[in-house]
This record gives structure tokens, sequence and C-alpha cells, in this order.
């Protein structure tokens, strides 16, 4: 789907946020038929920003004068926002023609969301020009991208996938990975202090020792270590807690094959 026309209304829809002063129109254009709330627009331009800043080489420097990817800030946040809106359109467009509706319950949980994402940082939103109803809307597409997925590749969608291929899929693409962590509070809530900082690096040294060199259980080296961490810091482990922990991790770029 292509942007048929995002009009950014001059400065006031511009890479630079601070709305004061700034009449903002009640839409910035359309992708085919489908109108563009400002709001919306500003809310996936100001997350644009923000995925900016976490990839430019210096966060603490202007970001629009940076680079991303090879590419000038400004451009990259422009084609990203548009790529959100693009994708907005197409969600809504899709779950459209499959008759895909959230029920109300789905309707309350969105809602609650924004709400709490509005209360958290209204100041901000409001800054940008970004209102209540635009988090709806973000939010709203968001849990329709999810039964989307369900009406199309779910057992009764309309092109399923076999359980043995998401299995083949999940394999060759992801790893489950067993990891524990060492506490670094005592038992007053307080930061270890830097001696007992130093023991808790050699905690983990010598686990890592008895787990790479000597071929020591994973799950007993786990449990030994991390109670050791607690009595270090004279505090107890939550009687529901696992010393040995797992996760989940994208094979691309994690050096798992290598």
């Amino acid at each position: 789907m292509k942007t048929k026309r995002i009009l950014a209304a001059a400065a006031c829809a511009a890479v630079a946020f601070g709305m004061t002063g700034c009449s903002t129109p009640a839409t910035v254009g359309a992708v085919g038929d489908v109108e563009i709330p400002s709001g919306l627009f500003l809310l996936y331009q100001q997350m644009s920003y923000n995925e900016a800043a976490d990839l430019v080489e210096d966060p603490e420097q202007d970001v629009l004068k940076q680079q991303v990817e090879g590419v000038d800030a400004a451009e990259w946040i422009r084609a990203k926002t548009l790529e959100k809106i693009d994708r907005y359109v197409g969600i809504g467009q899709m779950a459209d023609e499959l008759g895909v509706e959230l029920t109300a319950e789905q309707t309350d949980t969105v809602q609650q969301i924004a709400s709490s994402q509005w209360e958290a940082y209204e100041e901000n939103y409001s800054d940008n020009g970004i209102g209540e109803e635009s988090l709806v809307l973000a939010f709203t597409a968001e849990q329709k991208a999810t039964l989307l997925l369900d009406a199309i590749y779910g057992p009764e969608g309309t092109e399923p996938v076999s359980t043995g291929y998401l299995t083949t899929y999940i394999k060759k693409n992801y790893a489950q990975l067993e990891y524990f962590s060492l506490p670094i509070m005592t038992s007053n809530y307080t930061m270890a202090t830097d001696e007992q900082h130093d023991e808790l690096m050699q905690m983990a040294k010598d686990a890592a020792s008895k787990l790479m060199d000597e071929g020591a259980d994973f799950a007993t080296v786990a449990t030994e270590t991390v109670q050791a961490a607690y009595d270090l810091l004279e505090a107890e482990m939550p009687e529901d807690a696992d010393a040995l922990q797992t996760t989940i991790v994208s094979r691309e770029g994690s050096g798992l094959d290598e």
C-alpha cells in the first residue's frame, strides 16, 4: 500500500516537537480513502523519533543532526512515520475485509491501556499535539493486528498454519535459553556495597567457570550461586522465586549458530 498523500501542515507536523502556538488541523491527509487524524500522525512521528534516538551514535546530541542506519535522521523518521501510517490503514482494511472486530471486553481493555498511558504522559502528549483518542486508535489497531493473526493463520483461519510448520520454524529461528541472575539489594532494600558487589562478580565468574570448564549441572550451579548471593546480602530468597529462569531469543544476530 502506498501513501497517496500525507499533508503535514507546514511546521506543525514537522519532525520538531512542541506544539505551542501552532494550529493543528484535524487531519493531515489520507491514505486511499482513509483520513489520518493529525494526532495519530504526530503520535507515530513521536514513536519514530524515539526509535531514532535509540539508534543514533550519540543520543545526548541533537538527533536530527545525525544519521540513522546511514540516512539523515529526519528522513529516517519521516519514512518510519509513513510506514506506521500505512500499517495502521492496512490493519483496518484487512480487519474490515475479514470481519474482525474487538469484543466489548477487548475494547474496554484498549481504553484502559490508553487511559493509563495518557495519565502517565499527558503533559508530553499534549505538548506535542497528541490527544488520548489518538492512543485509543493506535492501541485498537495493535489489538486488531493480533486478532488478524489468528483469523488468517489460526486453526480456523483463512490460511491456517500447521503445528508442525510452526514447530519447525520456531526451532530454526529461535532458541530457549536458561539463565540465572544475582540479587544486588540487601534485606533493607539498599544497594550492595562495593565490597559485596565485587564478591557477587566473583561468584558469577566462579559459576561460569564451573559450567564452562567443569561441565557442572546448570540447575545445581544456579541454585547454589543464587542462594549464596542472598546469604551474602543477608536477604531472604522469595519463596516463589526460581533460581533457574528461561527466555526465548531470536537466533538472528545472537551468534547462537556461530
